[in-house]
């Protein structure tokens, strides 16, 4: 269901667009500490971000699965940071 509320019915609520957007901004930046918590051990365990990872693994002349399966997952977590950061620098916008 997709609902959109307008100014005046957000004030019958006793919100304002302020909050609304306060709160969507905090959850971004939550979803992201969530996700870069995920990447750090891999970070950690690597010795490098997950760009140069990534570069390691086009390269290398033999596939190590662990490897690969550490890929698989810090690329998951990575793309969802980045997916929220991009929602979290949008909505900077609106402050």
């Amino acid at each position: 269901m997709n609902t959109v509320l307008t100014k005046t019915q957000l004030k019958k609520l006793g919100t304002s667009t302020d909050e609304i957007l306060n709160l969507l901004k905090s959850n971004a930046f939550v979803q992201m500490q969530k996700y870069k918590a995920k990447i750090m051990p891999f970070e950690k365990k690597y010795g490098m971000p997950f760009s140069q990872f990534k570069q390691k693994l086009e390269v290398a002349q033999e596939e190590n699965f662990q490897e690969a399966d550490d890929f698989i997952l810090w690329e998951g977590f990575y793309e969802a940071y980045e997916l929220w950061y991009k929602k979290y620098i949008a909505l900077q916008q609106y402050a």
